[in-house]
């Protein structure tokens, strides 16, 4: 082009070769994820759950800790108490609290077995036996709900998990193909 060419970032032509390279590297960018779509090593969040659709491999969500309680009213008339109006939390933690998962009619004075979950979900504290003891939130109507404790060593139902990480979520739909004796999945679509 000659010596008089001047590509220099200043310059109208070197300004114009800028916004040209900017351009083709977006493009490329966009390119390689969507190569990557389909490349399990590469993907991650939504593209790996693409995959995992794909294979049937769906990732695990949050779950809720649960605990089952026995729960003292005082009195017995039959009102119903809807889920989530008796709220207790685990003694010295106000802030880890549990709530009947569904509606409880006092029948009796005392009712075991009584289904609590928390109220924030995925993975907390473990709940020791007796220690799930305070009301929260004090409830009265006709019935009076006077006590709650989870004795017992089986009293923790369920332990709350979080939603699974992209490390886990491809290694398991690796080892669940693997089991399947399946095929990677470009092979599958």
């Amino acid at each position: 082009f000659g010596p008089n060419l001047d590509l220099s970032p200043q310059s109208p032509d070197g300004q114009m070769l800028g916004i040209i390279a900017n351009a083709i590297a977006a493009q490329w960018e966009l390119a390689q994820i969507a190569y990557n779509q389909y490349n399990r090593e590469d993907a991650e969040g939504a593209s790996l759950d693409n995959i995992g659709d794909l294979t049937g491999t769906p990732r695990e969500t949050a779950t809720y800790s649960q605990a089952s309680c026995t729960c003292v009213f005082g009195g017995t008339s039959g009102t119903p108490f809807a889920a989530g109006a008796l709220v207790a939390n685990v003694q010295g933690q106000p802030g880890q609290q549990y709530a009947n998962l569904y509606p409880v009619i006092p029948s009796a004075t005392t009712l075991l077995g009584v289904l609590f979950q928390a109220t924030t979900i995925g993975e907390v504290p473990a709940v020791n036996d007796g220690t799930l003891n305070t009301i929260t939130t004090p409830v009265s109507s006709p019935v009076t709900w006077q006590s709650i404790n989870n004795p017992g060593p089986d009293s923790q139902v369920a332990v709350g998990t979080n939603e699974e990480l992209d490390p886990q979520y491809m290694l398991r739909q690796v080892e669940e193909l693997a089991a399947e004796g399946t095929c990677n999945p470009s092979a599958t679509a």
